[in-house]
């Protein structure tokens, strides 16, 4: 059994997620499920229904879950005149290998634009395919305001669609409070720093040292998560922690034994 209230009229799209149904004998398997029956007041407790409403059911249909999003809701934040990028995953549950063909449910406003794929690199059973939502600020946007927009996943070998929202806090420049360089040194101990380079060879060593490793990572690839990450407390083997390796992070070695251990 499943429930719900009838608060607003006109017509409204109704779901109810077979696994969010009361299993009060334990027997609610789809092939046991014969006939659907509708009560206007199921309990005691419940409010008395007025003999004037009428509702009228349409289109009803029993429909399969082909999609898993990694993330059903984004938040991001963004100056005006910016761009901000939306990345997620979508894991394919529906019994068969397709695309996804994506669309616009509803737009962010007036003035900002939505860059993404019409449908979706086919993802075999069981796998992913990550997609990418550029979004721009318009320049005369706000700063304080809010705005989302809803995008539509549709799988095109057949069942549910679902919705991704992303939302975004348009922000306002930060003023100036202190004078860079501040965070990790301040102007004088660079200055400091560059006459030491000048003046002694340990310090220009130390310096080409510093370089050649910071440039090892000009062209390296940036990889950025598509998914929520797990709790970094289950980032282990037994009780040693995973060594992380950019290069390769999707594999992480296990210290204790030298085995790698693959995952997100």
């Amino acid at each position: 059994m499943s429930s719900f209230f009838v608060d607003w009229q006109g017509w409204k799209k109704l779901e109810l997620p077979f696994n969010k149904f009361l299993n009060s004998n334990g027997g609610a398997k789809l092939d046991n499920i014969r006939k659907v029956i509708i009560h206007p007041r199921w309990y005691d407790s419940d409010p008395v229904s007025s003999p004037d409403d009428k509702l009228y059911f349409d289109a009803m249909a029993l429909a399969k879950n082909a999609v898993e999003p990694s993330i059903r809701q984004i938040g991001k934040s963004a100056l005006p005149g910016s761009e901000v990028r939306y990345s997620f995953s979508l894991k394919n549950i529906g019994g068969a290998d397709t695309a996804y063909a994506l669309s616009l449910k509803t737009p962010m406003g007036a003035g900002y634009g939505t860059t993404f794929p019409a449908t979706t690199a086919v993802a075999a059973n069981g796998a992913e395919t990550d997609v990418d939502v550029l979004a721009t600020v318009p320049a005369s946007a706000e700063a304080g305001s809010a705005t989302k927009a809803i995008l539509n996943v549709h799988p095109l070998a057949g069942g549910k669609d679902t919705t991704i929202e992303l939302n975004l806090k348009v922000g306002a420049p930060r003023s100036v409070t202190k004078q860079h360089p501040y965070v990790m040194a301040s102007r004088d101990q660079l200055a400091e720093a560059k006459n030491k380079i000048g003046t002694y060879g340990w310090a220009s060593d130390y310096l080409a040292a510093i370089r050649l490793k910071a440039d090892e990572w000009v062209d390296k690839t940036v990889y950025y998560p598509s998914k929520p990450g797990g709790e970094s407390t289950l980032y282990v083997c037994g009780d040693t922690p995973l060594v992380f390796d950019y290069d390769k992070p999707h594999e992480h070695l296990c210290p204790t034994d030298g085995t790698w251990h693959t995952g997100g």
